[in-house]
């Protein structure tokens, strides 16, 4: 079978077939071009019109990574399932990032919340996949992920902790030793991860704790002790990055369960280049319930979250600069039954939700005030926990 690769923007998939990246790209992004270079029978092209949409089953039997693809109407068409190489937890975890590819390479990864492991696969271009390694997650419970270059980051709500793996030029992962770090209390359980674009330091939201957790990365990858940073609303869940200032500083977009009926929240926070955490525009009132997950544009000026109890998904954008947001629509688009995890496909026409109540996928296209207008739902298990979507790479 060939292997095609998949890349989440245009600039990337530039970079990666004329080699035309700078000096300053990580061994980790070299190694891509190189494999890149070494399996392509032919030139290489995104396919803006399609893509690969993935989830996870999350059953405590046995988990599986179910693919759909996506259509060039943005409909969704079941291609496979691939097990994992663990097990879930037979119920929805609750969290955002259970899921994350390397938009550098054609590699999916997922946790085994069951198994306390993380796994990681090859992309093929049917969208089937492979199974490259499974290794341990370093903690008990992993719930989310976060990606930089060749560094993996797993965070464990059983365990209340972070712990890192490095991504091997041949996919499989390994542990990085003393990188594993509590968050700010046994009780913390954490709702996303990710890492600053810079890379020098991973956030993590804490929902339970209502914190946000900044740990700074080495130039080896391991993560020190962490500074934390109170929240404004409570149940600080999903999170995702908005566009740079160009001041140094950069911006998040963070979503806030509530403690009430229609009591969720949006907040923006800065992070400085010492890691700093600091409010910017704070609880933002969305009169929707639980407020969960969110998807962001790759420029970072477009923000979708999803209300779990409201059955919506709210639009925003960002301003210039200084992180503030402006709400577009407290409801752009209804969804099925309970909406939580949010993806936007790769070529961001259109956004796939995750409903765990309905047991669907459904599609929704951006329309040109930013409203979504709902597609087709496609079924999935009870179980399931995590959205990715990728881009589609051909050869001509």
């Amino acid at each position: 079978m060939k292997k095609i690769h998949f890349v989440i923007s245009t600039g990337v998939a530039v970079c990666l077939l004329f080699l035309s990246c700078s000096k300053e790209n990580t061994n980790a992004n070299e190694a891509t071009s190189q494999s890149i270079e070494a399996n392509k029978p032919g030139d290489v092209r995104i396919n803006p019109r399609e893509g690969i949409v993935f989830t996870m089953s999350n059953a405590a039997s046995q988990n599986t990574i179910l693919a759909f693809e996506q259509n060039s109407n943005g409909s969704l068409t079941f291609v496979g399932s691939t097990p994992s190489g663990g097990t879930g937890t037979g119920t929805t975890l609750g969290s955002q990032g259970a899921i994350v590819h390397n938009y550098a390479e054609s590699y999916l990864y997922a946790v085994n919340a069951g198994s306390n492991s993380v796994s990681s696969f090859q992309i093929h271009h049917d969208g089937t996949l492979s199974l490259i390694s499974t290794v341990s997650s370093g903690g008990i419970r992993p719930v989310a992920l976060a990606n930089y270059n060749d560094l993996l980051y797993v965070a464990n709500a059983g365990s209340a902790s972070i712990s890192g793996l490095r991504i091997n030029p041949d996919g499989t992962l390994s542990s990085i030793p003393v990188s594993t770090q509590a968050l700010s209390a046994a009780e913390a359980i954490p709702g996303n991860m990710a890492f600053k674009p810079d890379g020098k330091f991973l956030l993590v939201s804490e929902k339970t704790t209502h914190r946000i957790s900044a740990f700074p990365i080495s130039a080896d990858g391991k993560a020190s002790a962490s500074a934390f940073h109170a929240t404004s609303g409570q149940g600080p869940a999903g999170f995702a990055f908005l566009r740079s200032s160009f001041t140094g500083t950069d911006y998040i977009i963070v979503t806030e369960l509530g403690a009430g009926p229609n009591s969720s929240s949006i907040s923006t926070y800065g992070i400085s280049n010492s890691g700093v955490v600091s409010n910017v525009q704070v609880s933002m009132p969305l009169q929707q319930a639980t407020a969960t997950s969110v998807a962001t544009t790759k420029d970072g000026i477009y923000s979708f979250v999803s209300n779990t109890g409201s059955n919506s998904i709210a639009a925003f954008k960002s301003g210039s600069s200084g992180g503030s947001i402006q709400l577009l629509h407290a409801s752009a688009g209804g969804t099925d039954n309970a909406p939580a995890d949010v993806a936007l496909s790769g070529n961001e026409k259109y956004l796939y939700v995750l409903n765990k109540v309905s047991n669907t996928i459904s599609g929704h296209k951006r329309m040109n005030n930013e409203s979504l207008s709902k597609m087709n739902s496609v079924t999935i298990p009870a179980s399931a926990s995590g959205l990715a979507a990728v881009n589609k790479l051909v050869y001509h």
